[in-house]
Formats: structure tokens, sequence, C-alpha cells
């Protein structure tokens, strides 16, 4: 277990959002990348403004402790967060 999180350290790199989140994700995360998480799953994801103007492409797979058990749904279902539209492309 331990030999598999440091494996995952090597290609990976803590962040924090302008909300004050902070997790682990991909080296390749750079300013304007967003965290999401889309409906159907309780994984926060990273988006990147895609090349087409309105597309996103889907980074990777993140881990923010703060949402990583359903609570930003949790939250929309008491009106403090709403839906945003993605297009992946």
């Amino acid at each position: 277990m331990a030999h598999a999180f440091l494996d995952s350290c090597k290609t990976s790199t803590l962040f924090i959002t302008e909300q004050g989140f902070i997790g682990i994700g991909p080296r390749s995360i750079r300013p304007g990348d967003r965290l999401a998480v889309l409906l159907g799953s309780n994984a926060p994801v990273l988006l990147r403004p895609g090349r087409t103007v309105g597309h996103s492409e889907l980074l990777d797979l993140c881990f923010v402790a703060e949402i990583i058990r359903g609570e930003l749904i949790l939250q929309l279902n008491a009106g403090q967060r709403t839906l945003e539209w993605f297009k992946l492309a």
C-alpha cells in the first residue's frame, strides 16, 4: 500500500483552488483548470478549457478530501451549489 502511494506521488502534485479546496492531481495541472464532479460520479475530476469555445477536456481524476464523499451533491440538493454544463472534447 505504501509503495503504491509513493509511486502515485511521483506523477502527482498538490493544488489549491480559488475556493480553498486542497487536492492532489496530475502534474500537468495549471491555472485555469477547473475542479468538477460529474453527475453520476463521486470522484472529482479536473477539466481544462478546450480548443473549441464552450468545450472542456477531461484531464484526470483527482483527490480532494472535502468532496470525495459526495458533499457537493448534498450542497447542490440544499441549494448551495448550482449545476454547470460542460461539453467534453
